[in-house]
């Protein structure tokens, strides 16, 4: 299981960014400064096993869309869009979507239902990349020059080569760029535990999970920095991904302060994919679903140790066990 979970895991410029993200922080910036992308996945709202409120989902956007601001972090977000179905509430959920637009994110593809590839066929994964744009196309009208992005469900690219070329094919003729990653957060393991723990009202586990989450990212982070340098001869911009869930609307804040303590400005994702290493060709096959660090690394076909990649402590892991336990 928790293999499974590991193999699973991934400088502003004020003037472009002021109309979305007021300048309410301030970093100096500097030629060898840091950079990092903020990714958002499963918007509108991830409820990791817990009800799915509308009101939960507006306090979460509302937090989170807060925090970028606060950081001045643009941000890519992508969209499941049959989420916006639950409990009837389309309009309500739209409504969610539109609130990010607004805000300056831009909303990306996450397939129609989360679609797992591994498990699809080509036309059926074509079909949930169709049907997960028509909403966000839409609610994106009022940007009508910026880049469309994909992001693979649980970073399964293909599990043959044939399902990986044609699918890549068939987006890149939508006009789709694949949002890869560097640093996975795991956050969802966090956040269905830190939910248990507030639901049983255990205020002070709550918040050694909340903790015990931020410091994760951190430690990951680290990690991407050492192999990024490894890989290609200095650090890289990183991507980070996280969920628009209730962990991150209550440590995102935390997160990027300690983020910026390591030097790191933020940046969109075209900006950062302007690295040249970014145009690194992923020629990993797999049924898995490594970071994009990873897949390079064995593209270039170079001998890299990804011992101490961490994992989430396991008590952590543990108390997660036991909660996914109780649905099976």
């Amino acid at each position: 299981m928790r293999s499974a979970m590991k193999s699973s895991r991934i400088c502003i410029v004020a003037s472009l960014f002021a109309c979305f993200f007021p300048a309410t922080t301030t970093v100096a910036q500097t030629e060898n400064v840091r950079q990092m992308v903020l990714t958002i996945d499963d918007l509108p709202y991830h409820a990791s096993g817990h009800p799915d409120t509308i009101a939960q989902a507006n306090r979460v956007t509302d937090r989170l869309l807060s925090t970028l601001t606060e950081y001045q972090a643009p941000a890519t977000a992508f969209v499941n869009e049959s989420n916006l179905l639950i409990n009837g509430e389309a309009d309500a959920r739209t409504r969610l979507l539109r609130k990010w637009a607004e805000s300056g994110v831009i909303l990306g593809n996450h397939t129609y239902s989360h679609a797992d590839l591994n498990q699809s066929s080509v036309e059926l994964f074509q079909r949930e990349i169709i049907d997960g744009e028509s909403i966000t196309l839409e609610v994106m009208l009022s940007r009508p020059r910026y880049q469309r992005y994909f992001r693979y469900p649980y970073s399964h690219t293909g599990d043959t080569a044939e399902k990986k070329a044609r699918i890549a094919r068939f987006l890149k003729e939508r006009g789709y760029r694949i949002a890869p990653y560097t640093i996975d957060s795991q956050d969802y393991v966090f956040n269905r535990i830190y939910l248990d723990a507030r639901q049983s009202e255990n205020v002070e586990l709550a918040e050694q999970i909340r903790l015990a989450y931020v410091e994760f990212v951190v430690a990951a982070t680290v990690f991407a920095e050492t192999i990024s340098s490894r890989v290609f001869g200095d650090e890289i911009p990183q991507i980070l991904i996280v969920h628009a869930n209730q962990i991150n609307a209550d440590a995102l804040a935390e997160v990027l302060a300690r983020l910026v303590q390591r030097g790191y400005l933020f940046v969109d994702l075209t900006k950062a994919m302007q690295h040249p290493a970014y145009k690194t060709e992923d020629r990993l096959v797999t049924s898995y679903g490594p970071s994009w660090l990873w897949r390079w690394s064995y593209s270039m076909e170079l001998d890299i140790s990804f011992r101490g990649d961490p994992e989430p402590p396991n008590w952590i892991l543990d108390l997660y066990e036991e909660s996914v336990s109780v649905d099976d």
